[in-house]
């Protein structure tokens, strides 16, 4: 993660009033001798929660959630209350880094992600430290044109399988645990663009074919048994005992099957929608060690909970980014700092040393919530003051503003602990 540092609000006016050049964002100084500055300490912000376009998703043996974020170009780990544990990745081409990671699965000690647009297969201890990779673009043994989907298949206490599926060369190929091709099987007229892949609990080898609008199966040496329609685009899967589940991405729909293609229900609308236990371009599925349902919705930012029948239960994540580019900070009688990071549209605070504490506000239009949020005050009431320019709107505008042609942005107070601050008031952007 790249360190970034923090300064104490006091410290920037009393250069101001000392007429000293100013400190460069993030640093927190100390007055010394003869009016001089110091710097004291840096300390690094925090792995910010929220998801930005969450895809795949599975769920380590202690029933953490690994989410594969194509918005973050990271993986972030959920506790099984959906709390954020921690998540690493960036945009990139290095060791670590991703660029629209795809697939993710996850065994008793390494995580798996397939790193579409880098055209190769990443493998993670569980707490992110890079471990090895393997694959590069081309059309041969061994090489990957955009690696989608991902799982694992624990064949013996010496065999561990990699099924790994590709949308460009249409195909499945399958590795050991480190990286060495074993077979491939499939073929643009067989499983046109394969999304996901799955053992069933058959011990069969079910892919998602888009392009083909298919589920089709196989045995594990890749041959053809058999396929059904699945009505609509068929996306990710996970099993549900022996059930099949499909994310109907495009439609907004997940479906649950039996495994000859018999439909047994149906989730969601049909139409995009944010509502509770609706989807908007759900593309990641995963069932967890309980039976849970849990579904990761692309445009909503989110992921729902659901039951074995199909009921919602409840949601975890939100709209947030990995980036954090603070504009404004203010040190609380706590020893704490607050935030306004207009990357991710939020008021956050961390402790002194940097460790996340809380959101106070996220991103939206509705009372408590900011866009675009910049400037930050605290109150004599322990109540936090935010401005934010999203909205746009302009009450009781003052003409001196007008006639500078400054932009007067609303302040918004923060949701959290420390109160909500009645009212609406106005202070000028600069």
């Amino acid at each position: 993660m790249k360190t970034k540092s923090i300064r104490k609000l006091y410290s920037v006016i009393l250069i101001a009033c000392l007429g000293l050049g100013v400190l460069p964002p993030g640093l927190h100084a100390q007055r010394g001798p003869q009016d001089s500055w110091y710097l004291d300490k840096e300390v690094p912000l925090p792995d910010m929660p929220g998801l930005n376009s969450p895809v795949g998703l599975d769920f380590a043996p202690n029933g953490d959630a690994y989410v594969v974020d194509i918005g973050n170009d990271r993986v972030s780990v959920w506790d099984a209350n959906g709390s954020f544990l921690r998540g690493w990745g960036k945009a990139g081409s290095g060791d670590g880094q991703f660029s629209n990671p795809q697939g993710i699965a996850v065994t008793a000690g390494e995580v798996y992600v397939t790193d579409d647009a880098n055209h190769r297969v990443q493998v993670f201890d569980l707490q992110g430290n890079f471990l090895r990779k393997w694959g590069s673009s081309g059309t041969g043994d061994g090489k990957f044109k955009r690696p989608f989907g991902v799982t694992v298949d624990v064949v013996d206490a010496n065999l561990t399988e990699v099924y790994v599926t590709e949308w460009d060369n249409h195909r499945i190929q399958v590795f050991d645990a480190n990286g060495t091709f074993r077979r491939k099987f499939g073929n643009s007229t067989l499983n046109h663009q394969p999304i996901d892949v799955k053992i069933g609990p058959d011990g069969l080898v079910y892919v998602s074919s888009k392009g083909k609008n298919r589920i089709k199966v196989f045995q594990k040496d890749g041959t053809y048994l058999r396929e059904f329609n699945p009505t609509y685009y068929p996306y990710a899967m996970d099993f549900l005992g022996n059930r099949l589940v499909v994310a109907n991405s495009a439609h907004h729909r997940v479906r649950i099957f039996e495994t000859n293609g018999t439909l047994v229900t149906t989730i969601g609308s049909g139409v995009e929608s944010s509502d509770v236990g609706h989807f908007d371009h759900n593309y990641g599925v995963a069932v967890d060690a309980s039976g849970d349902l849990h579904v990761a919705c692309r445009d909503n930012h989110r992921i729902q909970v659901f039951d074995a029948n199909g009921t919602y239960k409840r949601t975890y994540g939100s709209y947030g980014t990995a980036a954090v580019s603070t504009n404004d900070v203010v040190h609380t009688p706590e020893n704490t700092f607050i935030y306004t990071d207009d990357a991710g549209d939020t008021v956050f605070e961390t402790d002194e040393n940097g460790t996340f504490l809380r959101t106070l506000a996220k991103k939206g239009a509705g009372d408590g919530q900011v866009e675009n949020p910049y400037g930050l005050d605290l109150g004599p009431d322990g109540r936090v003051y935010v401005s934010h320019t999203g909205l746009r709107e302009k009450r009781h505008p003052r003409p001196d503003l007008r006639e500078r042609g400054l932009e007067q942005r609303q302040v918004q107070p923060a949701l959290g602990n420390r109160g909500f601050a009645g009212g609406r008031g106005l202070r000028g952007g600069y």
